[in-house]
């Protein structure tokens, strides 16, 4: 009998949700997926060249959209990495992909926090409207877990540190 499983786990093929990476004919068409969770929630970096977020090395291309010479930089950065952090938390399976979100929440801090003077502002509007979405949720649980890792409002003046 002609069985392929046996070739796709030596592919990287599924085991139990992990992330692998397929590979086509060139390197451009690399597509990384979650297998295992029936969900057909995918990460396709094909969308970055068309000025879509790539969703594969989001951290990086949070990066790259950072350095960018135009005025508004910075502020379409950190829409960009906020949607993205979104849609990772709302198609996450439990917490399987909250960890993710939260790494791109900390790269988006401390670039903020570095910034210029209307950057933290930036983050802050960001983590409250993270806040205002995912605080009061009894279904995801992405707020607590965020908390629990440490992240909070970057704080931008000495009034803030009052208790």
């Amino acid at each position: 009998p002609d069985d392929d499983s046996a070739g796709d786990a030596a592919k990287g093929g599924t085991d139990g949700g992990a992330i692998k990476i397929e590979d086509d004919d060139d390197e451009k068409s690399k597509k990384a997926r979650v297998d295992g969770d029936g969900l057909g929630f995918s990460f396709a970096p094909d969308k970055a060249k068309d000025g879509a977020f790539d969703t594969t090395n989001p951290e990086a291309h949070f990066e790259m959209l950072w350095k960018r010479e135009d005025l508004d930089a910075h502020e379409n950065a950190v829409k960009e990495m906020t949607k993205h952090v979104i849609d990772i938390v709302d198609n996450s399976p439990g917490e399987r992909f909250y960890s993710k979100a939260v790494s791109c929440l900390k790269k988006l801090r401390v670039f903020c926090d570095a910034g210029r003077n209307d950057e933290p502002d930036l983050f802050n509007e960001s983590f409250e409207q993270l806040r205002d979405k995912y605080q009061s949720r009894s279904d995801i649980s992405f707020w607590a877990f965020l908390l629990k890792e440490g992240v909070e409002r970057i704080r931008t003046s000495d009034a803030e540190d009052e208790p």
